[in-house]
């Protein structure tokens, strides 16, 4: 990446770029930078990150690209991953605790997978 690609490179401290190859390895917290080139507001994970911002209580938890690029339900308490615990584990319960979002067979109706085995 470099400032051909991004009008911001220089002043931008986003942790997850959409630009970067290496962003599914990379890790956000609610009180840090999101990506502000507007031809990236509708990617998923941006709009996730906002909705965090919005509803989180603590932002000493983390969130990895995985978990932002989620099609799933952010509601009041979400919380990411703790920092000084086990990644592997939380990141299998997080997952469990929020199944991907899917239409049912009526209009406007929501239903979730209950099964989920990342």
């Amino acid at each position: 990446m470099n400032t051909k690609n991004c009008k911001y490179f220089n002043d931008c401290s986003s942790p997850i770029c959409p630009l970067d190859k290496n962003k599914n390895e990379c890790v956000w917290y609610p009180d840090e930078e999101i990506c502000s080139l507007r031809k990236f507001a509708t990617l998923l994970w941006i709009q996730l990150q906002k909705k965090v911002i919005r509803k989180t209580p603590d932002n000493n938890k983390y969130y990895t690209f995985e978990m932002l690029n989620r099609n799933c339900i952010v509601a009041k308490r979400m919380l990411g991953l703790d920092p000084d615990r086990d990644r592997e584990q939380q990141i299998i319960s997080w997952f469990k605790k929020h199944p991907v979002k899917v239409r049912g067979p009526m209009k406007n109706t929501l239903y979730t997978f209950q099964n989920f085995n990342p």
